[in-house]
C-alpha cells in the first residue's frame, strides 16, 4: 500500500516537472510585444489616427504623443502616407482640430481620388496631385464643411464631380498660362521626364506619348523592341479610359516631333490610337544623348 503511494507520488512530481519544462519552452516561444515605434516601422500606416501638427503649433499646444511620421523632403517621393499626413495637416492648420480619419482608410481612399483624377486630367504626378489638394482646401474644403451636421470634411468630398470639375479648369487654365505652345520643341527636359518615369508610368506615357517612351525604353534602358511596345501599349489600353486622355496621348506624341530617324520604333499604329502613321521623322540632332 505504501509503494503504490510512493509511486503515485513519484509520478506526480515527473508529472509537475514535465509541465514545469514545457510551460518554460511555450513562454520562450512567445513573441515579446512589440512597442508602438517597433509596430510602426512594420507597417507603413497605423489603424490609429496619427496625430500630425505643424512643429510651430506643437510648440505652443500640449497635444500629447506626436506621432514620428514627418513628410519627405521631395514631393515626387510622398506616397499615399505622406498625403494622408499633408491632408491632416491642411485640415488642423484651417480648423485648429484634428481630422479624425485613420491612417490607412485615407491611404486606401487616396487611391480612389487619384484614379478619379486622372480619367479627367488625363495624367497624374505628385505635384499635380498635391496641387489638388491645395485647391481643395482653398476653395472648395469650407462650405462643404460647414453644409454637414457633423462639421468635419468626409473623404468622398475630395471626390465630388463639382470640385473635380472645377479643378480640370483650373488646371487647364494655369497650364495654359505657364507653358510654350504645343508646337514647341524647346518643353523637353530629360531629368524631368526620367523623374515621372520613376514616380508613374501610367503618367509618364501620357504625357510624353507612345514614340518618345518606347524608344527611351529601348535606346537607354536597352529593352527589346518588342517587349518595350508591349509595355507601353499595356499603359494605354489600362489608361484610355476616355477620349480624352487618348486625345490627350496623341497630341503630346505629336507634341516631341519630329523625332530622329534613327529612332528604333516608328510605327504609332501599334499602340492603337493612331488610324494611321502621322507622325514625322526627319534627321535632326534631338535626343542625341540616346543614341547607341
Amino acid at each position: 500500500m505504501e509503494l503504490d503511494i510512493m509511486k503515485k507520488q513519484n509520478l506526480n512530481k515527473v508529472k509537475e516537472l514535465i509541465f514545469k519544462s514545457v510551460d518554460e519552452v511555450n513562454k520562450e516561444n512567445i513573441p515579446k510585444k512589440k512597442s508602438t515605434k517597433e509596430n510602426l516601422k512594420d507597417n507603413e500606416v497605423s489603424t490609429k489616427p496619427v496625430e500630425f501638427f505643424p512643429t510651430s503649433v506643437a510648440k505652443k499646444v500640449d497635444f500629447g504623443r506626436k506621432s514620428a511620421w514627418v513628410l519627405k523632403d521631395k514631393v515626387e517621393d510622398w506616397t499615399n502616407r505622406d498625403f494622408y499626413l499633408y491632408i491632416s495637416n491642411k485640415y488642423f492648420t484651417k480648423y485648429s482640430e484634428k481630422w479624425g480619419y485613420a491612417a490607412i482608410a485615407i491611404s486606401n481612399y487616396i487611391n480612389k481620388i487619384k484614379e478619379v483624377l486622372l480619367n479627367m486630367i488625363g495624367f497624374l504626378d505628385n505635384i499635380t496631385f498635391r496641387d489638388y489638394i491645395d485647391f481643395f482646401f482653398e476653395k472648395w474644403s469650407t462650405s462643404l464643411r460647414e453644409n454637414n451636421k457633423n462639421q468635419t470634411i468626409y473623404p468622398k468630398y475630395f471626390i465630388k464631380e463639382e470640385v473635380v470639375n472645377d479643378f480640370v479648369k483650373y488646371y487647364d487654365m494655369v497650364k495654359r498660362e505657364v507653358n510654350l505652345p504645343i508646337e514647341s520643341n524647346n518643353m523637353f527636359n530629360e531629368k524631368d521626364f526620367e523623374a515621372s518615369y520613376l514616380v508613374d508610368k501610367n503618367s509618364w506615357v501620357v504625357e510624353y506619348g507612345v514614340i518618345l517612351t518606347s524608344n527611351w525604353l529601348i535606346l537607354k534602358k536597352e529593352i527589346d523592341e518588342k517587349q518595350a511596345v508591349e509595355i507601353v501599349k499595356d499603359i494605354v489600353q489600362k489608361v484610355c479610359k476616355s477620349d480624352k486622355i487618348k486625345d490627350k496621348i496623341r497630341d503630346n506624341t505629336f507634341k516631341y516631333s519630329p523625332y530622329p530617324e534613327w529612332f528604333k520604333m516608328k510605327d504609332s499604329k501599334e499602340f492603337l490610337i493612331f488610324s494611321e502613321n502621322e507622325i514625322k521623322f526627319e534627321e535632326n540632332k534631338k535626343y542625341e544623348s540616346w543614341k547607341r
